[in-house]
């Protein structure tokens, strides 16, 4: 391991003991279009991420569209929720898209929509209210 691997390993465990919040992703599998269950060849994971349900603009053009500027009939926004979570997490198998994260403290559940690495040591997954 490099250098710069193990003060990022280091610093993301430093964060995650000063704000991550407790959670538990369960895993779903199903056909598509049908409904989804509990995988039972996945295990449940709990552990603690970074929560994180910000303010998002859209790239969506709608009303005017004669390209003379923009109007704020155009202006759309919407909500960005994601949760960094330390990747040894996730032992064996990264979460995928339709599995459910509860949020512990917030009493809320989630559906994962996408997972992407940020770094050697975290993983992003990007959430929609389930």
């Amino acid at each position: 391991m490099n250098p710069f691997e193990r003060a990022e390993r280091l610093a993301s465990r430093q964060i995650d003991r000063a704000f991550a919040e407790p959670f538990t992703l369960t895993p779903m599998a199903g056909a598509p279009g049908g409904r989804r269950d509990e995988d039972p060849e996945r295990p449940t994971v709990t552990g603690k991420g970074i929560f994180s349900n910000r303010t998002a603009e859209a790239p969506l053009e709608l009303g005017n569209r004669d390209r003379r500027g923009n109007d704020f009939r155009t202006l759309v926004r919407g909500q960005r929720i994601t949760l960094s979570v330390y990747r040894d997490v996730f032992e064996d198998a990264l979460p995928q898209q339709g599995d459910l994260v509860e949020m512990t403290n917030r009493s809320r559940t989630y559906a994962v929509q996408s997972v992407s690495e940020d770094g050697a040591s975290r993983i992003v997954l990007s959430l929609s209210e389930h």
